[in-house]
């Protein structure tokens, strides 16, 4: 659902090591219980960003964090950078992914994993699985209920499947949500059955719905 947001309420702000960067014009931020990783673009005209000039020295790979207002919302990677200049526009675009796009990007390593054998994943549940898989790349897996689910007596892996493929396939069969936090963890969790505030007022903080 588009959500368009009133100017002047809480900006979005990216910090790439010591510099924060406001003033961004085009934002878009996901974050959903059904998809990994998070991700994130912003842009913004030269003129209009401030502090551009040292915008100008980031580069992919840059590990970074994104606010709105003072809540932390993504913790990433820069994926692009791009600075596009015609006879009437100078813009500056970043775009990104949360700490768990390794996840998605590069195939499993089960090597040292003593639970598999022959590509078979025997007796271990969604959790373990999720932590071993997690770990190679530096990435905390927790689980946000006590319920870690039955163990799962065997599953195979199929040649070139990722991490994620492989912990959503075991978290589906045992009823678990897998995603992604905004310190770049990968949660297991179940469907809530408690409502919460949105935020968002209209007329108020909110300009339009579509």
């Amino acid at each position: 659902m588009p959500i368009t947001l009133a100017s002047g309420h809480d900006d979005v702000t990216i910090q790439i090591g010591a510099s924060r960067f406001q003033g961004w014009q085009t934002v878009s931020i996901t974050r959903s219980c059904e998809t990994m990783p998070n991700s994130w673009s912003l842009t913004a005209s030269a003129e209009f960003l401030r502090d551009a000039n040292a915008l100008a020295g980031t580069r992919p790979g840059q590990k970074c964090l994104i606010y709105i207002g003072s809540d932390l919302v993504i913790t990433g990677w820069i994926d692009r950078r791009s600075i596009p200049i015609d006879a009437h526009n100078h813009q500056v675009m970043l775009s990104g992914r949360g700490i768990t796009r390794n996840l998605v990007d590069c195939s499993a390593d089960l090597a040292n994993d003593p639970n598999v054998q022959g590509g078979m994943i025997n007796g271990v549940n969604t959790l373990g699985v999720a932590q071993t898989l997690s770990k190679a790349y530096g990435i905390t897996a927790r689980s946000a209920v006590a319920d870690l689910g039955i163990p799962i007596p065997q599953f195979q892996v199929m040649l070139g499947e990722t991490p994620y493929q492989i912990i959503e396939s075991m978290a589906r069969y045992a009823g678990f949500l897998v995603y992604e936090d905004q310190n770049g963890a990968l949660v297991l969790d179940r469907v809530g059955t408690q409502p919460h505030a949105s935020g968002f007022s209209l007329p108020g903080n909110i300009e339009g719905i579509n």
